[in-house]
């Protein structure tokens, strides 16, 4: 896969190297997950052993797609978590904060979703959110359910932006498998060689507190 840009990677480094604090060593997976690297920022997170991960498109940055169904012989996915590494370009006047609500705002315009959790980790701010949004499946609209966790830097204009979301019925299913995968990744490596200092967000959970759970929207989101 091509390797991220110069100017993103340096920034990614700028911003990551004061505040890292992973063991010198990847942990043994939980059984059924293997170590899924993400060559272009030097990080990596656990993918289900028989899942797929594939590179994506993403404007002034890049992104993984991780998936269950096999994304390299069909184009859409049913399960699966993105991960989207965004450098803000110079004449966006909006921070990362401000998109990163903005985008939350977006999906609250869509239907209903629960309360922002709030956060930091490792020098960045971060948000959580959860929502069900009916998205195209073949003919047909299905109802997922997401778990939405963004990070932001103002200072280094990044935006990092993680969704994890499957069918709403299968959910009860799959949401082991989102903990496993949400709790414990490393997002950008110190530098080239190394990946024994990196960020490695605290685990966080897959379900909203009591009273903030969502309900079903009516309204469907084009991504």
């Amino acid at each position: 896969m091509k390797r991220l840009f110069p100017l993103l990677r340096v920034v990614l480094f700028l911003a990551f190297w004061t505040c890292l604090d992973a063991s010198a060593d990847r942990q043994v997976p939980p059984v059924g997950f293997v170590w899924q690297d993400l060559d272009a920022v030097g990080g990596a997170v656990l993918r289900p052993s028989n899942w797929f991960c594939r590179e994506i498109v993403v404007k002034n940055g890049v992104g993984y797609l991780i998936s269950e169904e096999d994304i390299y012989a069909q184009d859409d996915y049913v399960t699966g978590m993105k991960i989207k590494y965004t450098q803000l370009d110079e004449g966006q006047k909006l921070s990362a904060s401000d998109i990163a609500r903005k985008i939350y705002r977006a999906r609250q315009n869509k239907g209903p979703v629960s309360e922002l959790i709030l956060g930091s980790q490792s020098g960045f701010s971060t948000i959580t959110f959860y929502h069900d949004e009916p998205v195209s499946s073949g003919s047909s609209l299905v109802t997922h359910h997401f778990v939405n966790y963004l990070m932001t830097n103002n200072k280094a204009r990044l935006l990092i932006y993680i969704t994890f979301d499957c069918p709403l019925d299968l959910w009860p299913e799959k949401q082991r498998l989102a903990q496993v995968m949400l709790s414990k990744m490393t997002l950008v490596s110190r530098s080239e060689k190394e990946d024994n200092q990196a960020l490695v967000p605290t685990p966080m959970p897959v379900t909203p507190p009591a009273g903030q759970e969502t309900r079903q929207p009516q309204a469907r989101h084009t991504y």
